[in-house]
């Protein structure tokens, strides 16, 4: 479903549930609140390892490579050893207990596939004559760095990402001419379609008790300030 249509929905129910002439929410903020939503039912779904179907999972297909030090250090001297790490920093990936949510990294051809490894396990990989040359990869501040013999310019991602309108707005090595003038909210919401229905219901749920608190905070604070009162 499009994001735009999830919007519209959202507030076509939250109207009828809100009896004020200015109840109307901005599509930003049902996106924040959809976003959060999303999040905490991919999130049980993983803990409980219920599959997670395809249409949730996004492709970065083209992300640039390049040649970096291994190290971060500007004032030790470069070392023999050097690393790929991508051009630009990824959107973030969502995260259970501490795990990456990607279902892979590879070629753009799909041929060849990194594993996914961590800092610390890369000293005892480097260190091994026998796995050293494996193609392995790690998220480091928000970049993608590529370990191996060999690691091509251009690499793709599959994974869960934190905000799918990000991910859809990646500077890809081979940019679509057409997401400049993109409309954000035209993209399809990676989302399972078993799951849409059960968001669009919590959020304008939590939307509209939001409201009526705020309606009885108000009418609270009237009744408890004299000089509100004095002045109607």
């Amino acid at each position: 479903m499009k994001l735009f249509e999830i919007i519209q929905r959202v507030q076509s129910l939250y109207s009828k549930g809100v009896q004020s002439d200015d109840s109307r929410l901005s599509a930003r903020h049902i996106y924040n609140k959809l976003l959060t939503v999303r999040t905490r039912l991919l999130s049980q779904k993983s803990k409980q390892k219920q599959k997670i179907s395809d249409w949730s999972y996004q492709v970065i297909p083209c992300i640039e490579m390049m040649e970096v030090s291994e190290h971060d250090c500007p004032c030790a001297p470069p070392t023999a050893c050097t690393v790929k790490r991508s051009k630009y920093k990824i959107p973030r990936v969502l995260t259970d207990y501490n795990r990456n949510l990607i279902d892979y990294v590879m070629t753009i051809d799909g041929s060849d596939k990194f594993d996914f490894t961590t800092k610390s396990e890369l000293l005892h990989i480097n260190g091994n004559k026998y796995t050293a040359l494996k193609r392995r990869y790690i998220i480091s501040d928000e970049y993608l760095y590529a370990y191996g013999k060999d690691v091509p310019k251009l690499l793709q991602m599959r994974a869960l990402f934190e905000d799918p309108v990000k991910a859809s707005e990646f500077i890809s090595y081979c940019p679509s001419e057409t997401v400049d003038c993109m409309d954000i909210f035209d993209i399809e919401f990676p989302m399972d379609g078993d799951m849409v229905d059960v968001a669009i219901e919590f959020i304008v749920k939590e939307l509209i008790d939001y409201f009526k608190q705020n309606i009885k905070d108000q009418t609270n604070d009237t009744r408890d300030n004299p000089t509100v009162i004095s002045q109607r």
